[in-house]
């Protein structure tokens, strides 16, 4: 019992000593680094998005090759932001790794980016269905062409394209009470 008590005490001190020395200081406070942002939001899609992302993965691409990459990749986001611009769907440049998608009805999925083929790329997300993955760079005109095909952007393809819907059921768990068997006595 001693032992349990001492282990739990142990958890508090060290949880509670964790939690103070490893707060960040304030924004303007003296030691402050203005270069690192101090909270990242992770970017929740809840409309049809192109998400652009350049993860920190990047930093392991040779120096010359990755900024040659970085150049391209920027261009790029110019001009599929320009190329969204005039239409319903979002555009969301991120540098995190993970893609929070919310329905309608408020369920949530999680979209990893990490572990694809190239550290940067393209997401077309279009909630409650398949997400479509555009790593590395492409041409402009077949990047266009994708975001065309996937949001139906052309006039009546939006009815008549077959999409890949993401399965929901309407299961809802039950909780049940469960007693325990009694052996035969």
């Amino acid at each position: 019992m001693r032992a349990r008590v001492r282990a739990g005490l142990g958890a508090v001190l060290f949880a509670a000593a964790g939690c103070s020395r490893g707060s960040a200081p304030a924004p303007g406070a003296a030691g402050a680094d203005a270069t690192t942002p101090l909270t990242r939001a992770v970017p929740v899609v809840v409309q049809p998005t192109v998400v652009a992302f350049w993860l920190r993965g990047s930093d392991t691409i040779p120096r010359a090759e990755a900024r040659a990459a970085r150049t391209e990749y920027l261009r790029l986001v110019e001009e599929v932001s320009k190329y969204l611009s005039d239409t319903d769907v979002q555009f969301a440049p991120v540098e995190d790794d993970t893609i929070v998608v919310q329905l309608a009805g408020g369920i949530q999925r999680i979209i990893m980016l990490t572990g694809l083929d190239y550290p940067y790329g393209f997401v077309l997300i279009d909630p409650g269905y398949a997400e479509e993955f555009h790593t590395g760079l492409d041409l402009l005109e077949d990047l266009e062409d994708a975001i065309v095909d996937y949001f139906g952007l052309d006039d009546g393809q939006r009815e008549a394209r077959p999409k890949h819907r993401i399965a929901i059921s309407g299961f809802r768990p039950h909780l049940v009470a469960v007693t325990p068997r009694r052996s035969p006595e």
